[in-house]
């Protein structure tokens, strides 16, 4: 067996773990794309509306870390 073929079942047998954990990791991120999809879909509605309701209903606070300036 010449070096390319010995290069050729080296690469084969120790890439093909490799093939497997992607295509786990493939599968993996399509149900969690589903996943995402479908609660989108079912909330997705919701989710505008309130960031709009917060957007424009502008309640301003002063944050508690800011202190009075010292009387003179």
């Amino acid at each position: 067996m010449c070096l390319r073929g010995l290069t050729l079942v080296y690469q084969s047998q120790h890439t093909s773990g490799n093939k497997k954990a992607e295509e786990d990791a493939s599968k993996d991120a399509e149900e969690q794309m589903k996943a995402i999809k479908d609660a989108g879909s079912k909330t997705g509605d919701k989710v505008v509306d309130d960031l709009l309701r917060v957007v424009t209903e502008v309640k301003p606070e002063i944050p508690d870390r800011i202190v009075a300036p010292p009387q003179a």
